[in-house]
This record gives C-alpha cells, sequence and structure tokens, in this order.
C-alpha cells in the first residue's frame, strides 16, 4: 500500500541517491555523467509526475512549458554538438524560465497540491490519543516538494557543471545577451508557446475540455477565484463568435504575460551564462526560494488558517530580490572587479538562508527554561518555533482572536463577531472559555496578572519547560495587555498567549502555533491562570473542565484530573 510512511520512505531513498548523482556529476566533470545522471533523474521525474497527475486527472498539466524545456535538454545533450546553438538554448530554457517560474508561481505551495489551501479534514470517528495526521502532512510535503523543486535542482546543477565544466571557451558574440536571448526565445520558446495557445483555443471544442491545464487552475483558482484541483472547464463551448473572443482574450493574455516573464528569465540565463559567479548567484536564490516556499506549503497544509498571502505579488518580490543581486554583480564582472564581486555574492547571495533561520529554524531559548533532561541531550531534535502570527492584539470591544480554525488546540474567551453581532453558535463551541473577571483598581490587577505571569513554573503538570517570556506589554487609564510565549521543552514549540484587561474583564487567549493536537498544553496552562488568579481576593475565575469541552478531551486523550492542581 503506497501510504504516508511509505511515500516518505521511498522519496527519500530516491532523494538520497539523487543526490549521490548531482555530487558525481559536480566532482567527476565527465560530460558522459552528466548526460547519464540527468537522462536518469528527468525520465524517472516525468514519468513519476506524469503518474501523478493521472491519478488526479491532471494529465494536461504535462504539456507545460517546463516538461517540454526537459525534453529538449535531454535532446541537446545527446543529439546536439555542445558548444552550439541549439545547446546553449536548451541551457538558457533550463537556467532562466524553468528556474525562474519557481518565484511566480512558488509550485510547492499552489500549483502541485491546490487541496493544501482546504481546512484539513477532521477525522470522524475522532482519533485516538496517540493518533496523529503529521505523517500523511509530511508525506504531502514531501511530495510537492519532490514534484518541482528536485527537477528544478537537477536541471539547474547539470546545466552548471555542462557550460561551466564541460564546454570550451565560448566566442564573445556567441555570449552576447542579446544573442543568447534571442536565441533561447525563438529556438526553445516560441515554438512551444504557439503550440500551446492553439490547443487552448481549440481545447473547448474537443473531447478534452472536461480536464484541466494549468491556464484553467491560474485562471479559476488565481486569477478569479474558485479553485483548482481536479476538474477542467465542465461547461459548454463557447459558441458564436463573439463567445469565442470573450474565452479566447483570457488564454492569448496568459500566453502574452508567460512570454513577458520567460523574456525575464531568458535575460537572466543570458547573464548567468557570460559569468560563472552571477549563475551561482541565480541558482542559490532559486535553491533558497525552493526551501521557503516548501516550508509554506508544509506550514500551509498542518494550519488551514494559515493564508499565504498574495503569491504574485511575493513572485516579484522574490524575482526583484534576485536581480538585486544580479545586476551589480553582472557588472563588477564585466568591469573586472571580482573582488567586489565576491563581497557582493556573499553579502546578498544568502540573505534567503537567513530570511529562513530567522523565520523557521532558530531556536528559542529562553532563560528561564529548565535544564535539558538527559533524553533531550541524548536525542538532540531541531526546535520548531513555528511563525508568529500576525494577527493577535486587542480588537474592537476588548477582545481577542477568536479559535476559529477547527483545531482542538486553543482556547480564547472571545466568540466569533460578525459586524459587531456576536455569533450565538460560539455559546457551544469547544474552544470559548469564561473571561477573568476582577473587582479592583486596573492598575491592582495588572499588578496581579503580571506576578502570577512571573510567578509560572516552566514544567508544571509536565508543559513549558522551555520557558517564557513577555513579548509585549502595554497599559493605559483604561486597559492593558500582555502577550507572552511558552516553549516547550525538547522540540521547541511555541504557544502565544494573550490578556487583554478592561472594565472588569480580562479576557485570555491560549493557543498553539503548529501542529493539530495540543495533548493538554493549552487547557493546562489556561487552568493554571484560572485557579492562581481565583484564590486571591478581588478575583472571579473559572477553571476549565472536560464539560463543554468534552471534544477537546477526547481528541487530546486527557481529564480533569490531568489539568488539575495536585
Amino acid at each position: 500500500m503506497w501510504s504516508a510512511p511509505s511515500k516518505l520512505r521511498y522519496g527519500w531513498t530516491f532523494f538520497a541517491a539523487l543526490l549521490v548523482g548531482l555530487v558525481a556529476v559536480i566532482f567527476v566533470g565527465s560530460f558522459a555523467t552528466a548526460r547519464v545522471v540527468y537522462t536518469a533523474c528527468s525520465l524517472s521525474l516525468l514519468a513519476y509526475r506524469v503518474s501523478y497527475y493521472a491519478e488526479r486527472g491532471l494529465l494536461l498539466y504535462c504539456v507545460d512549458l517546463c516538461y517540454w524545456v526537459h525534453l529538449v535538454g535531454l535532446a541537446a545533450l545527446w543529439l546536439a554538438e555542445l558548444p552550439g546553438e541549439w545547446a546553449l538554448a536548451a541551457l538558457a530554457s533550463a537556467v532562466g524560465p524553468v528556474g525562474g517560474a519557481v518565484f511566480m508561481l512558488q509550485s510547492p505551495l499552489l500549483l502541485h497540491h491546490p487541496e493544501a489551501r482546504a481546512p484539513l479534514p477532521c477525522p470522524s470517528p475522532p482519533l485516538p490519543p496517540d493518533a496523529s495526521p503529521r505523517p500523511a502532512l509530511r508525506a504531502q510535503a514531501f511530495e510537492s516538494f519532490f514534484l518541482h523543486v528536485v527537477p528544478t535542482w537537477v536541471a539547474c546543477v547539470v546545466a552548471y557543471v555542462v557550460r561551466w565544466r564541460l564546454m570550451p571557451p565560448l566566442a564573445p558574440e556567441l555570449l552576447a545577451v542579446r544573442h543568447t536571448i534571442r536565441l533561447g526565445f525563438t529556438s526553445v520558446y516560441l515554438p512551444w508557446a504557439a503550440a500551446y495557445l492553439l490547443f487552448l483555443l481549440a481545447k473547448p471544442y474537443t473531447p478534452l475540455a472536461q480536464y484541466e491545464t494549468l491556464f484553467d487552475w491560474y485562471t479559476s483558482s488565481v486569477a478569479g477565484g474558485g479553485g483548482g484541483g481536479g476538474g477542467g472547464g465542465g461547461s459548454d463551448p463557447p459558441s458564436g463568435a463573439r463567445a469565442f473572443v470573450r474565452y479566447a482574450w483570457k488564454p492569448i493574455a496568459y500566453i502574452v504575460a508567460h512570454a513577458l516573464l520567460s523574456l525575464e528569465g531568458y535575460a537572466a540565463a543570458a547573464l548567468c551564462l557570460r559569468w560563472e559567479a552571477v549563475m551561482l548567484a541565480w541558482i542559490a536564490m532559486i535553491f533558497a526560494c525552493n526551501i521557503l516556499y516548501a516550508f509554506d506549503f508544509y506550514r500551509a497544509s498542518a494550519d488551514p488558517a494559515y493564508r499565504p498571502g498574495n503569491k504574485l505579488v511575493a513572485g516579484l518580490r522574490d524575482s526583484a530580490i534576485s536581480w538585486a543581486v544580479m545586476l551589480p554583480l553582472w557588472y563588477c564582472c564585466e568591469q573586472g572587479h571580482l573582488c567586489v564581486a565576491l563581497l557582493w555574492f556573499v553579502f546578498l547571495g544568502f540573505l534567503p538562508f537567513v530570511r529562513l533561520y530567522v523565520q523557521y529554524v532558530q531556536p528559542f531559548a529562553f532563560e528561564n527554561r529548565l535544564p535539558p533532561d538527559e533524553l533531550e541531550l541524548k536525542y538532540k531534535q531541531p526546535r520548531t518555533a513555528g511563525p508568529q502570527p500576525t494577527d493577535l492584539g486587542v480588537r474592537a470591544g476588548g477582545a481577542l482572536k477568536p479559535c476559529t480554525d477547527g483545531k482542538p488546540h486553543c482556547f480564547s474567551s472571545s466568540p466569533e463577531s460578525f459586524d459587531g453581532y456576536e455569533d450565538a453558535a460560539d455559546e457551544a463551541a469547544g474552544w470559548l472559555v469564561q473571561p477573568f473577571r476582577f473587582d479592583m483598581p486596573l492598575a491592582d490587577a495588572v499588578a496581579d496578572v503580571k506576578e502570577a505571569i512571573v510567578s509560572y513554573p516552566p514544567g508544571q503538570r509536565g508543559i513549558d519547560g522551555g520557558g517564557f517570556r513577555v513579548v509585549k506589554e502595554s497599559t493605559s487609564a483604561q486597559a492593558a495587555y500582555i502577550y507572552v510565549q511558552y516553549e516547550s521543552r525538547r522540540k521547541g514549540f511555541v504557544d502565544d498567549m494573550e490578556f487583554a484587561l478592561a472594565n472588569g474583564v480580562v479576557n485570555v487567549r491560549t493557543s498553539s502555533r503548529l501542529g493539530y493536537l495540543d495533548m493538554g498544553v493549552n487547557a493546562k496552562r489556561f487552568t493554571w491562570f484560572a485557579e492562581r488568579l481565583g484564590a486571591q481576593r478581588g478575583w472571579k475565575t473559572v477553571p476549565l473542565r472536560a464539560k463543554g469541552h468534552e471534544e477537546y478531551f477526547a481528541l487530546n486523550g486527557i481529564t480533569d484530573k490531568d489539568i488539575m492542581s495536585s
């Protein structure tokens, strides 16, 4: 059975073999080695992608440009003369429009897995306490990474080795920027674009009309609303001249926009084929952004509440950053300032890796954490904080963000509201808890909450062993707000907790960032504060219990006894 664990096992095995092949290509420096490795990888990846799309009714995705460029590359390696114009056109197409498409499509997130935009379904019947959706998510994220990132890496690495390790020195006129752009665009891109445009114009009138293409996915889920993922048009073909014109402008506009972006890619490839440093910078940007987009995809798969934003704007931004790295580097190389070019490459070429480290990899190290235990020292694991939410804070009426992602790892005392009216359905929501109430001046209430936060013991009831820190604190004459982050001990998961004080009420919210379940962590944390403040004079709190939150307690495998003070 092709289950999630088996996908991961065979996928990583193939990925390891692929890396061994690419290392051989780089260090052996043999044209025969490069040709064999590229052929084996390209054909196996193409076969895998065809089978993947066939299972989902998306076979027409295989008429896209990247598949054509892969076939052109194979033909160039086996049939063309190595320093010839056809080989240069194939290299420029692989490095430029196909490699650069990473920025605009951000493929690992949306293209190959549009279902990532849909919420992760809650299993029925409920999951047992030891069940977890993570293996399936990991397999899905790896499959997406495998589908687009790996072919891009293979094409870029082989193109680099062929151009800068195997080709003899080329005449300057053959490497002129305009000549390279024209060569790749007219020899490789235009034949595909013309054929693809004719195919799109004729498709509604053929039996293939029911099947989706990349164009259909883009115009429906990106440019106009619905969602891609399996169905084609499904509507009747346009009848009459006017109806055809109303349809035809879309594929024409699509191809024109595609051509303009491809010209940008060919321009980048022209600079890469002239100077090795420029090509290394371009490939580094592609690789780094591929990894960033893969992390984005996994986050979207694991957290339906996450909204990655406008991918077109993000792609233009990342593409502009790549040009900001390449153009000064190209100018320094043209002028012979190689030392300046090297410094520029080091300074800017690895900015995406810094962004990746800061956003996803950098471990939290709260000063008040518990000392590492024997298991933590023996089985060192990467710490996964998760991205900090950007929509926290006090809302209208002193409310906080509700828990609306459908996952049993969040509690909030603020019901969801629409145009100022609270949703009555939230009264029965399993995540809704009672706010804390106080009968004292605001300043005294703030002091009590701050004293409770400071006295919170990391590791209480087996949670938050990684410590905590107060991230934000603001106080006015009428209201106050405190935002605290808590970290798990061994894996470094970070949870967010907020307190909003006003008019004798403390709205409270505590939530995990990653995963589906929290194993009772947020219930234990909320209950500790409820019991701590409730024991003080002037405070009224309602500790959390299983009654009213039965689904949360059942899914996380906990009882009232697990979260009560001993």
